[in-house]
């Protein structure tokens, strides 16, 4: 009976070790994953905004602060506004604060309806690229006949087949911002900071930034695991060609010279790979009677010889 308790006390320790090193894993994983997205929006935002990228990290650097929301994520719907806006034509200024106020205008619509800030991001730009549809469920009309008489406020005379993608863009902005100001939607993120759902999504939003900063460190670690591995896989290819090659052949034998250096970086952890690296000759630089040598030390390996049996031999021969 103790025996068996002893059995079922280190299989469960056994199990939960693994558990929690799952655990472990999967959360530097998410921490990974976290920083690896701030530095992808961080390049986009900085080519997307170039030469006003610091004015304009500043402006959702206050709303993030203002509205306890995470800045990585303000940039990210920054950059899908601000390419929408510049492809349509609008100057690179011009689509800049256009992209900060509809990012904000994001935020608001998504505090007053309980949606996500992507989700409302998303339906904002549905609807400018001409998908009025999206917007209907929150009061915005931004149907054909809408827009038209947007137009005639603005002053304008023609139709709405007929006036160009930035101007119709324009007018749907308009548009938005007075049915969202009569209904009470803007500065809504900020009433709603106290809020459950605001208290929710200011937690999201420090969880994502925590995650961000502890990812910075764990990184590198991963990068530097991951290229390693990398090496490793590539190395018992080449030395699989290096093993199997066939010694009359010319080219073969080229070939191995050139992977000789390459073997030798494993030395220190695999004991046959500085062996085989010490009988693979280089072809280049060397003299007759050098490479006649070189030769006969690379023929010694029997051709299609494994990895094992070429160890086994090798310590049996020592």
């Amino acid at each position: 009976v103790q025996s068996g308790f002893k059995t079922l006390n280190r299989t469960i320790g056994a199990f939960s070790t693994a558990f929690v090193g799952q655990q472990i894993f999967q959360l530097s994983k998410q921490f990974a994953d976290a920083a690896g997205e701030m530095e992808t929006v961080e390049r986009s935002f900085a080519r997307s905004f170039a030469g006003i990228s610091s004015s304009v990290e500043t402006e959702l650097g206050k709303l993030a602060d203002s509205l306890n929301r995470n800045e990585t994520q303000l940039k990210k719907g920054a950059v899908s506004f601000n390419a929408f806006f510049s492809g349509l034509g609008f100057v690179s200024k011009e689509a800049a604060n256009m992209s900060v106020k509809m990012q904000t205008l994001s935020l608001d619509l998504a505090s007053f309806f309980g949606i996500a800030d992507s989700n409302a991001q998303k339906r904002f730009l549905s609807a400018l690229a001409g998908s009025p549809e999206v917007l209907d469920q929150f009061g915005i009309n931004l149907k054909q006949s809408a827009l038209q008489l947007e137009l005639y406020r603005m002053g304008l005379t023609s139709t709405v087949q007929n006036t160009s993608e930035v101007i119709k863009t324009q007018a749907r902005l308009n548009i938005i911002m007075q049915a969202m100001t009569d209904s009470g939607i803007i500065g809504d993120a900020a009433r709603g900071l106290d809020t459950y759902q605001g208290k929710l999504k200011q937690f999201d939003a420090a969880w994502i930034t925590f995650s961000e900063s502890m990812g910075t460190a764990v990184i590198p670690a991963i990068v530097a695991t991951l290229s390693a591995i990398s090496k490793l896989f590539k190395a018992f290819v080449k030395f699989k060609e290096v093993l199997t090659f066939d010694p009359r052949d010319e080219s073969a034998l080229q070939r191995s010279g050139r992977l000789k250096e390459e073997l030798k970086l494993l030395k220190e952890k695999y004991t046959l790979t500085q062996l085989i690296a010490d009988a693979t000759p280089k072809v280049e630089n060397k003299t007759p009677k050098q490479t006649r040598e070189a030769e006969e030390a690379v023929r010694e390996i029997p051709a299609g010889e494994t990895l094992i049996k070429s160890q086994q031999r090798i310590l049996k021969d020592e």
